[in-house]
């Protein structure tokens, strides 16, 4: 099997997750250091019992986010606010989100080997891909996505869907998933759901990277490399 050719180091955690970070993160001035935490940003994530408040250093988060950037630009209200409300955002995806801006590193628990009935951490990677590809964040959208081709694993029809409802056509994750399917998955992964569980478009792209790895039977998986899908 071909190995991966992305910058990405797998750490053991504890608590038993796994940090993925990427080798040569971007070294911050003494200026840039002594600033962080004197101009904050107040985001209110999440709706009712479950919304959670987090203050981010305006300089770090808007020099990763164009939406935060944007926000905090006029006429935006939240601009004189300091205010950014997310109440479509889970807080613990937030969180990991910002512990990615603060670290260059994507926190999460280890893939299930037997992932094939049940919601793995696969969902928790694309659930914050898509919270990055939301806030218009490429940076940390390479790092999530270079943590998933890490894995060895193949996601499920469920997290499958799940990418693919939540992105658009020429996603770098969609990319990803269909050539990772039409290059290491078996009968077993197509198998544990019917037709109707996986997205007509995802079958068609599959279908698509099928017929033209037959074109190029001798080439190296391009699931297995990051540098495809670089956004």
């Amino acid at each position: 099997m071909p190995s991966g050719k992305h910058s990405v180091r797998v750490e053991k955690r504890r608590g038993s997750r796994y940090v993925f970070q990427s080798p040569n993160p971007p070294r911050k001035s003494t200026d840039e250091i002594h600033s962080i935490g004197t101009d904050l940003i107040r985001a209110i994530v999440g709706v009712g019992q479950d919304q959670q408040s987090f203050w981010v250093d305006t300089a770090r988060i808007c020099e990763r986010s164009r939406f935060f950037k944007n926000a905090m630009q006029s006429p935006w209200k939240e601009s004189s606010t300091q205010i950014v409300r997310l109440p479509d955002c889970n807080p613990e995806i937030f969180a990991m989100y910002l512990e990615l801006v603060y670290t260059d590193k994507v926190a999460c628990n280890p893939i299930a080997e037997n992932n094939l009935d049940s919601e793995t951490d696969f969902r928790e990677l694309f659930e914050l891909y898509v919270l990055c590809d939301h806030h218009m964040d490429s940076t940390s959208k390479n790092l999530v996505l270079a943590a998933a081709i890490e894995d060895t694993y193949v996601p499920n029809h469920d997290d499958v869907a799940y990418a693919y409802e939540n992105t658009v056509s020429g996603s770098p994750l969609r990319k990803w998933l269909a050539d990772l399917y039409a290059e290491r998955a078996c009968s077993v992964h197509m198998e544990a759901g019917s037709l109707d569980d996986f997205p007509k478009e995802f079958l068609f792209d599959v279908v698509c990277t099928t017929i033209a790895n037959r074109d190029e039977p001798e080439k190296e998986w391009r699931s297995s490399s990051l540098e495809h899908y670089k956004d």
